[in-house]
């Protein structure tokens, strides 16, 4: 395993409170290897494959520098892996991509998974590699008097920018991945302070949605540095800001099944409220039911039920 790996997997998730669960799955382990959780949760025996299995089970999904087609020995079901995460994306779920000298982006262009990505590549940037590792710089925040909710370390804004910009600070990178350009849409958080491209420097922290979800992508692989000087203090804190936000696409919706809208958000006395209501199956597919009940209750607790019908040609 890598040291982004060993410092979030063992050091940082395995040890965290119960306001975090995980799962790990290191495909380089021997067979017997009993995989990596949290202690209240079961170890995974394979790599989940299954729509259903990751809408119902998972919030976020850490995906690091590992080839999309290695997780099986059969090929179906390393797209349907690929497939299951953008429908997970989709409905809400948040996936981080850790980038990598080897497999990722590289095994992923061209897969169902490049779309879901935040930013854009240049296979002859990629093929030309991160130029000269020998020398360290300090990652740059891209708006550094607004912050990314990621990227706030430290609530005094001087402070925050000195940990990530100056000598003082989080420690030196060596490595990154060329990445293009953040996609429309997306915002980029971290740059890299002098190697650039031309459509500027090259961008290490991106985030996106798609379309109710959240996406990350790392390019850069030494968050484990963080802990020189500091220990756990700035590299935790940075994941579980990243955990945090990648979650709140699924915290936000509740019944994961379930999602109400209403056209306003305001209405006058007496107006006409228009109420729909966003239903999947067991299965995690579109509902093909023609009626939906609702239970709703007035300030008062005085409790009704409202029958609303499917929308023809709509499923769900």
């Amino acid at each position: 395993p890598r040291w982004e790996y060993r410092r979030l997997a063992l050091d940082m998730l395995k040890r965290a409170d119960e306001n975090i669960q995980f799962q790990a799955f290191l495909l380089s382990a021997d067979p017997d290897f009993v995989q990596e959780s949290s202690r209240d949760v079961a170890p995974l025996e394979a790599v989940p494959t299954e729509r259903k299995e990751l809408l119902e089970n998972f919030d976020v999904v850490l995906l690091g520098d590992v080839n999309p087609y290695a997780i099986s020995p059969d090929p179906k079901k390393c797209d349907e892996f690929m497939a299951a995460l953008v429908e997970f994306v989709e409905r809400g779920g948040g996936l981080c991509f850790l980038g990598g000298e080897y497999d990722l982006p590289r095994a992923y262009l061209g897969t169902a998974l490049e779309a879901v990505m935040p930013v854009l590549f240049d296979e002859a940037e990629l093929r030309g590699g991160a130029g000269d590792t020998t020398r360290e710089f300090h990652l740059q925040l891209e708006d550094p008097d607004h912050p990314h909710e990621v990227v706030r370390l430290n609530a005094d804004l001087g402070v925050n920018r000195r940990l990530w910009e100056d000598d003082n600070g989080l420690h030196a990178i060596n490595w990154f991945l060329p990445v293009s350009r953040a996609k429309p849409g997306s915002q980029v958080i971290l740059r890299h302070p002098r190697e650039s491209n031309s459509y500027g420097r090259y961008p290490l922290l991106v985030a996106g949605y798609y379309p109710s979800g959240r996406t990350l992508f790392l390019g850069f692989d030494e968050t484990w540095k963080f802990r020189f000087h500091y220990g756990p203090r700035y590299h935790e804190r940075f994941w579980r800001n990243a955990i945090r936000w990648l979650a709140l696409g699924r915290m936000k919706s509740g019944d994961r099944r379930f999602h109400l809208e209403l056209a306003r958000s305001r209405y006058d006395l007496g107006e006409r409220v228009g109420v729909e209501a966003r239903v999947l199956d067991n299965d995690f597919r579109p509902s093909a039911e023609s009626t939906q009940a609702v239970r709703w209750s007035t300030p008062e607790g005085k409790t009704s039920e409202l029958v609303l019908g499917a929308v023809p040609g709509r499923p769900g």
